[in-house]
């Protein structure tokens, strides 16, 4: 029986000495600041978008506290933020990602094939039978609906916005 040799390799820190310890806590704090400025944005909107406490939140724009992996995902889901920009600090990046109102009140414009494949990964990681046939039959009932809107007089007359 044939065993590896380990490989010893030396792993570094690569990043910038300005960006280690302490300083990197007040970096992603600064940049948090800046978002929010370019959001126009309150302290209690931010805390309420993560998902904490206000003052959770202050503590992370001072630098006291580090902003979690879990926290920035949430950013970078819901405002379309530059993680590059928020971690690193390189000014030659936008905050955000895409200039568009949609993205910045926090919805997305919608991947058709995205959402589809979600949804049919929904539907094949169902427990049961019978749980796959109300979650198929559920999208059958719901595309009918959409269709119905989609094709009411109401809806050409206002060229595609439905008045009730």
């Amino acid at each position: 029986m044939a065993y590896k040799k380990a490989i010893k390799r030396k792993i570094v820190d690569k990043r910038p000495n300005n960006m280690r310890g302490e300083n990197f806590k007040k970096i992603v704090g600064d940049n948090l600041t800046i978002l929010q400025d370019t959001l126009g944005w309150t302290n209690s909107q931010m805390a309420e978008l993560l998902g904490m406490a206000e003052t959770s939140y202050v503590k992370i724009k001072s630098g006291l506290r580090s902003l979690t992996l879990e926290k920035a995902v949430i950013l970078y889901y819901s405002l379309d933020v530059n993680l590059h920009r928020l971690a690193a600090n390189d000014n030659s990046y936008k905050m955000l990602i895409s200039e568009d109102p949609k993205a910045l009140s926090g919805k997305k414009p919608f991947d058709f094939e995205s959402g589809l494949s979600d949804l049919i990964a929904d539907i094949q990681n169902s427990d049961s039978y019978w749980e796959r046939a109300e979650k198929i039959l559920y999208v059958y009932k719901s595309f009918g609906d959409m269709l119905a809107v989609l094709m009411s007089p109401d809806y050409k007359k206002n060229k595609g916005e439905i008045v009730d």
